[in-house]
């Protein structure tokens, strides 16, 4: 069995339990651990220290983004005894700004060192990093006399003073994909989707143009072979016309010929037998002129 250290005994205690530690953080059961100013950050690849970074870095690299996770570490140092352990919870208000605080939910008897977290921020907007403030809570267990714990060789919990090679080696390979992030691209596809919307109502609007087009030609087309159609009609009736007032023409001109012709060999015939009968006269009259 084991018995909560609370309250009073819980403040006397802290020095016992861990180093840098604060007794205003004693709240109750528990002990609010304090955040360092030590964090691991896929941006950076390696550990950065708050106080070490630039104004501007201050601004944008403490940023925990909307779908990011970033490493973090307490300002406590614990050095349990073998006899006490911890369970770990994340504060409230923690979930109310939409940070998820993920690590191990105890920390074993005779552990020694800081305490590594994770903070997702599960929300769409910017978590600050801040050191100092305060981010989970540590509840201590007392084992009864006679429980005190005991590891066999090797097995005792591994000391942890900063984030560990693997960590860091995975946050090197890290390339997530934020809220922000995420959204941006949304919003770049919706604008392309958008463009190519347009794009599309253009050409709609340019072939119903050339469709209008296409048809008035059509139309025009349609009248022009109409009318060449009856234009061809209208010379082909007016041939066939010319044609019969010609046969016609023709007609009457033989006609005409032939009474000219009847005419003239009357004419002819008149006058030779005028002439002839003048020319016989004159002949008597020569024959006879001497008498």
């Amino acid at each position: 069995m084991s018995v909560l250290v609370s309250g009073e005994e819980l403040k006397i205690n802290l020095d016992n339990y861990m180093t840098n530690s604060r007794t205003e953080n004693c709240e109750g059961i528990k002990y609010d651990l304090t955040l360092h100013g030590r964090f691991l950050k896929a941006k950076y690849g390696q550990p950065m220290e708050y106080d070490k970074l630039s104004p501007q870095e201050l601004n944008e690299g403490t940023i925990v983004s909307p779908g990011e996770t970033v490493y973090v570490m307490t300002e406590e140092t614990l050095h349990l005894p073998q006899n006490v352990y911890a369970t770990l919870t994340s504060k409230r208000n923690m979930g109310e700004r939409g940070i998820n605080v993920h690590s191990a939910l105890v920390v074993d008897p005779g552990y020694k060192g800081k305490l590594i977290f994770g903070f997702y921020n599960f929300s769409s907007s910017d978590f600050h990093l801040m050191p100092g403030r305060t981010f989970a809570s540590a509840i201590f267990h007392e084992l009864e006399e006679g429980e005190k714990f005991q590891y066999t060789n090797g097995k005792e919990p591994k000391s942890m003073m900063d984030f560990p090679s693997d960590l860091i080696a995975t946050i090197k390979d890290c390339n997530p994909i934020g809220y922000t992030v995420l959204s941006n691209t949304v919003k770049e596809m919706g604008d392309e989707i958008g463009k190519i919307k347009s794009d599309i109502r253009e050409f709609d609007n340019w072939a119903k143009e050339v469709r209008h087009a296409l048809s008035i030609l059509t139309i025009e087309s349609e009248k022009a072979n109409s009318s060449i159609i009856n234009l061809k009609e209208s010379l082909n009736e007016e041939a066939a016309s010319r044609k019969a007032e010609l046969a016609i023409l023709d007609k009457k001109f033989s006609k005409n010929l032939i009474r000219i012709e009847t005419i003239g060999y009357i004419l002819v015939a008149i006058i030779v037998g005028v002439g002839g009968t003048l020319l016989a006269q004159l002949l008597i009259g020569i024959i006879q002129f001497p008498m």
